[in-house]
Formats: C-alpha cells, structure tokens, sequence
C-alpha cells in the first residue's frame, strides 16, 4: 500500500479531530492539501455518520501481534449508495485503501493507539464537500469498523446556498440509458423575471446546482442542442428541494433477428431472445422472426436460446435510431457456431449519428471528392478539417488522435469503432488504412460519447470509421 497521492482537488476536510476546540478545523494532513474550491460550512459535518465496533480475536492472537486493522464501509448520502473508488487513509502512515464496488475497504496492519482516518473520493470535490476526520482507536488482534458517509444532497444544497434561499440542484439523466450526461446547458426559469434564464452546465458527473429566490416559482429544463427536457415547476419557498432531469440524448435502437438451424438454414420458432442489461426479450415466430425494440444504442449483447438447440451469446454495436437486420444460426450439436450475418442496417439519418448534433467527419462523397490528393489515412482526416482534433504520425508509421484539449506528450488517443468493432490500441490500424477504402468517417466528441458509448477510452472522444 502506498501513500494517499497528493492533488489540488483534495480540499478541507471538515469535522474535529480529537484534542481541537470545536468549530476549528483539524490541522491539514501531510499529503493532503487544502484547496478553497472545497471549503463549506462545518454544519455539513454534522451529516458523517461514524460507527465504532470492535471485533476481539482469541488472547493468544492478540498477543502475537503488535498491530490491528480498521475496516468499513463508505457511502454517497446523495445517491443512497456506496461510494466505490474513494481512497481511505491513515494520517502520518503510509497505510491506505480504496473502496471496492460496495463502498468497503480494510486497512491493514494499523499500529496500536489513536488515529485519525481520512477519505477522499473526486465526487466529493464536485460536490464541493469533503469528509471529516474520522477518529479510529486501534488495538493489537482487533479489527475496528467505521462507517463513514458522505452528506445528503438536501445537506450540501443548503451549505452552498444558505438556508434563507431555494436550492436546488441534482443530475441531468439520458432518457433511456439513465446515464449522468455531461456538459448539458440547464436552465433556470424565473416566473417573475423577464428576459433569458439563467445557465449553467453539468460537471464531468452530469451535477448541476442553483441558488434561487424563494418568493416565486422557478422552472428547470435540460437543453442540448434542438434536445429540450421536460420543464419542472419548482414551488415558491425556502430550502433544499433536489431535482433530477431527464434528456432524450439518444435514441432507442431496433433489433429485427431471423433465427435459423446453422445445418440446414430452416427457421428455428419459439427461441427465445434477449438483450443482456435490458428487459427487452421476446420469442421468434413460426418464421424463425423477431422485433425487439427500445434497445440502448452502443454495445448490445444479444442471448439467444432454445429447448433443442441450446444457446448463444453474441455482442454487435448498434448506432442511435438505427434499425439492425440480423440473422442467428442455432445448431444442435456442440461446434463452433458461425458469427452473427448482419443483412442491412436502416437509420433514420444515414450519415449523421444522431439528428440534432453536428457532424464532424466526411460523407461518401466528401471523400470520393479529395482522396485522389489523400495519400494516407493521416492525410484524409486532416482533410477532413474536425474542430479540435489532432492528427500526428510517429516515427514507425502509428496514427495519434487526439483531442486538442486533451493534447500532451503522451498520446490521449481516441476511441476508434471500425465497422462497429473496437479497435484497442488503434495507432497502427489508422497507419495501414487505405484511403481509397473508406467510405465515410465521423468523429463523436468526449461529452457526447460518455453518453453513447462505455468503457476505453471514450472520454476523449470516438472516431467512427466504415469502409467501403
């Protein structure tokens, strides 16, 4: 275990540690520096919840051993659940701790006596709170539990705005994935107030807050582009009042599948298909056909299953709005099953990956147009003119693209999907493409693609390559 790192972004902690007058805040923990962006009333303090419980082994363990161990649990009060990833820290030790996917985490081989634990998660640095000192009395043999909470929403709004204010404030969510989408203009109606709302955009976390007057109604709405969300009506009053809005960003995908015996090419009825992470599901008719809708766009594992034929598992990526044609081969014996045939793909926007965003990119005939003067793949896309990109070529032939803003000595390589498949580590795949084979290109920026697609390296933006 190492030591907690040191970052501008760790903030105050709040709470009294043992042995300081009360209201005064502990003394800054080697390691972890203070920064005014998270300064907030000690009132939020209050909110920790912190449990002591001690677990006693046998005499003869305790004896044996000269140290013991604290372990727990950390929870986001603002979301009613565990917070994964947060860092807990014994100061003035090298001892430390990150929470798994249940908040949990266990710091080992503590020396006995007194300590003072500390925990540091960014959410709480965009949430502009930090977790105070909890105190942790240590013995040889023992483990001792914390308990360790993150204040509630409610909480946080009235420490950011005072309690004689509306507060309001909480995630701007996509309609049908549920993911916090990132960067999105909220707006601030006032009834009684003439000219434009006021504005502010959602952190890296899809978060957004607001301090309002509490003498009129207020109206919120999520604008993206010509996307617009629901306006919510926030009645006249004082306090916190949390509230979480909902965008359309991406448009529901549709699954037609025909399933078929992968000996004979018959079709296969009552098969049951599903899409994993979703409650789409249904059964294939006599004609071995069916029709799922409301599918997430992105990555889509597909299962299917029947009596005869056993199963299978296959992952396809599918475009918002697009419309997939597949077919499924099911075999009765135990072989390698051939992969999914896609037959035709149907979009309601065939070159645009979602109506209401700009596209950046070239279409078919933008390259049929410039690539007799494109030499190289490199060359093509910089024709290609995206704002903020960056296309650099190394030495043993690797593509780098990037994002400007995201630019450095290393490379912040973006996510590359070559007709629909993934490409890890893409750099010499761009080098060795042939212009002359590319039919279209489209380049999806970060916030947009932290809403579409998951995983890799996608907050850098994705580069949507199809060939001929």
């Amino acid at each position: 275990m190492r030591r907690a790192r040191s970052a501008d972004a760790l903030g105050t902690a709040l709470g009294t540690a043992p042995g300081t007058a009360p209201g005064t805040a502990p003394a800054r923990p080697k390691g972890f520096p203070i920064g005014p962006a998270c300064r907030m009333p000690l009132a939020v303090a209050s909110s920790l919840i912190v449990v002591l419980a001690a677990v006693s082994s046998s005499p003869a363990e305790v004896a044996a051993q000269e140290t013991g161990s604290i372990a727990g649990i950390v929870v986001d009060s603002t979301v009613a659940a565990p917070l994964a990833g947060a860092v807990v820290a014994v100061l003035g030790t090298d001892i430390e701790s990150t929470t798994d996917a249940e908040g949990r985490f266990t710091l080992a081989e503590v020396p006995e006596g007194t300590h003072q634990v500390t925990v540091f998660h960014v959410r709480m640095q965009v949430l502009g709170a930090s977790l105070p000192l909890a105190s942790a009395e240590v013995r040889a043999g023992v483990t001792t539990r914390l308990r360790l909470a993150a204040p509630s929403r409610e909480t946080l709004l009235t420490a950011w705005c005072g309690s004689d204010t509306r507060s309001t404030g909480g995630v701007v969510r996509d309609l049908l994935t549920q993911n916090p989408v990132a960067g999105v203009p909220v707006l601030l109606h006032r009834a009684r107030r003439r000219g434009p709302p006021e504005v502010v955009q959602t952190d890296d976390f899809g978060e957004f807050r607001f301090c309002g007057p509490t003498d009129e109604d207020l109206g919120l709405q999520a604008v993206w582009g010509d996307v617009s969300g629901r306006l919510v009506t926030l009645p006249a009053g004082a306090g916190p009042l949390p509230q979480d809005l909902y965008l359309a960003v991406t448009e529901p995908v549709t699954l037609v599948a025909t399933l078929v015996d992968a000996g004979t090419g018959s079709f296969v009825a009552d098969a049951s298909v599903r899409v994993r992470g979703t409650q789409v599901a249904g059964i294939s008719d006599e004609d071995g056909a069916i029709r799922l809708r409301g599918i997430p766009a992105g990555v889509v594992v597909v299962e299917a299953e029947h009596g005869a034929y056993g199963s299978r598992v296959d992952s396809l990526f599918v475009e918002s709005g697009e419309t997939l044609h597949i077919e499924l081969p099911l075999a009765q014996e135990v072989f390698q099953l051939p992969p999914i045939v896609v037959t035709a793909r149907t979009s309601p926007q065939e070159e645009a990956v979602r109506t209401g965003f700009r596209f950046d990119g070239m279409t078919r005939a933008m390259v049929d147009a410039v690539v007799h003067r494109t030499p190289t793949f490199a060359s093509l896309l910089r024709v290609a003119n995206v704002p903020g990109l960056r296309v650099a070529e190394t030495a043993d032939g690797q593509l780098c693209v990037e994002t400007l803003r995201r630019g450095g000595a290393d490379c912040s390589m973006v996510e590359v999907i070559l007709n629909g498949v993934l490409i890890p580590a893409a750099g010499r795949t761009l080098g060795l493409l042939d212009p002359v084979t590319i039919d279209r290109i489209q380049f999806v920026p970060p916030i947009e693609a932290r809403t579409r697609f998951q995983g890799g390296n996608v907050g850098n933006g994705v580069l949507l390559i199809f060939t001929r």
